[in-house]
């Protein structure tokens, strides 16, 4: 088996996990960037209801087996959840989510900051000084394809504007870039490698709205107009949600936006200054450190040599309780110190409405067994132990 399965929203996983909890095995670090289904009002009333129901799912699966998730990360921070409800008689996203979740900031690959200066790159694309260069991109399937061709409309029209304006279209594996009515000054290409800093070295970004490629181009502080598929409540709520808090591209709708429309958007864009809320650089790092302790540190002390014995203090106090007797047992035993939850370096697990005395036991547990692996065969790490109680 494993000993850790790390879940960028693998909801199959998660679902089986909380329905079945005895078939655990592993720790579970379980990631996402945005947490709750919100229906669209095309749905109506159908849409509205599935919605609620499986978010109502979600709650209860999380709130009945709160163990299952070792760490819930959400990939961003407390303002980046949408001040949205789960639905009728459900909590507000904002309001659960804190409640459950821990708060890395947000996870990108690597920070534009890190890839040069923004001149070494253009010359490196062999970009010359004096154009205005435009990136298309629409992702890695074919749905993009008519938004691709409504902004290949509006290319002539903004170009009669700005003649230095050149673009280039990355339409990934599912599209044929000769399949596409390509004017003069674009160039399609079917993939190019590392496409985040041509997102960084380009003046102006033509997208769709995941999350991913939006955050990357306000990382680097990139004007971008993006258009969220229609129907997708994610890229519609969430991610519009997230990118207005950083004050980061221009949202136009695919079906109501003419190439006339696109052409002035582009223009206003390249001729305007932006100045975005900047994305955080140690996202990554942060959310490493949580993972390397799932559950947080335990306080331990380890001393003398012989039998393992596993001292726990008493109420409100630290493994300082057992120094005298420690010391009088002059190192003839291995002696095994620990502190109580939220005291000495021992992170609190409890939570106000959840105080079990499980969240205790488990950390005394976990100190039992280490202690056991690390002195004594492995064959025995299961043998009865004694128990003592000194009042």
């Amino acid at each position: 088996g494993y000993d850790l399965v790390i879940a960028d929203e693998a909801w199959d996983i998660d679902h089986h996990w909380h329905e079945h909890p005895e078939l655990k095995r592993a720790a579970l670090a379980w990631f996402t960037d945005f947490v709750g289904f919100v229906p669209m009002p095309s749905g109506g009333d159908r849409e509205a209801f599935l919605a609620t129901d499986y978010n109502a799912e979600m709650i209860e699966h999380v709130e009945r087996h709160p163990g299952v998730r070792d760490r819930a990360l959400f990939v961003g921070s407390p303002d980046d959840i949408a001040p949205l409800s789960f639905g009728h008689n459900l909590p507000t996203m904002r309001d659960w989510v804190a409640r459950h979740f821990e708060f890395p900031g947000y996870i990108i690959g690597e920070h534009p900051r890190d890839f040069g200066s923004r001149e070494e790159l253009r010359e490196r694309f062999g970009y010359r000084p004096h154009e205005r260069v435009c990136i298309v991109t629409v992702g890695g399937s074919s749905v993009g394809a008519s938004l691709i061709r409504r902004i290949l409309q509006s290319y002539p029209l903004a170009r009669a504007r700005l003649p230095e304006l050149r673009m280039i279209l990355v339409v990934g594996p599912r599209i044929d870039p000769r399949s596409l009515p390509v004017p003069h000054g674009v160039e399609a290409r079917a993939f190019v490698p590392d496409l985040d800093r041509y997102l960084a070295a380009c003046d102006l970004a033509l997208v769709q709205g995941g999350l991913t490629t939006c955050m990357e181009l306000t990382a680097a502080g990139t004007p971008f107009i993006y258009f969220p598929l229609q129907n997708h409540f994610e890229q519609n709520f969430h991610v519009a949600h997230r990118l207005k808090r950083y004050g980061a591209g221009r949202h136009m709708e695919f079906a109501t936006s003419t190439p006339e429309m696109i052409a002035d958007a582009m223009v206003a864009a390249l001729n305007s200054r932006t100045q975005f809320t900047p994305v955080e650089a140690d996202g990554a790092a942060r959310a490493a450190r949580m993972i390397e302790d799932l559950k947080g540190t335990i306080d331990y002390h380890i001393s003398g040599a012989g039998p393992t014995v596993v001292l726990v203090p008493g109420s409100c106090s630290t493994g300082a309780a057992w120094r005298p007797v420690t010391a009088s047992w002059d190192g003839r035993f291995r002696c095994v110190t620990t502190s109580l939850l939220g005291y000495g370096g021992t992170v609190e697990r409890r939570k106000p409405d959840d105080p079990a005395m499980a969240y205790e036991t488990e950390a005394v547990e976990a100190v039992g067994f280490s202690a056991s692996r690390w002195a004594l065969p492995s064959n025995s790490v299961n043998e009865p132990r004694t128990l003592v109680t000194i009042a």
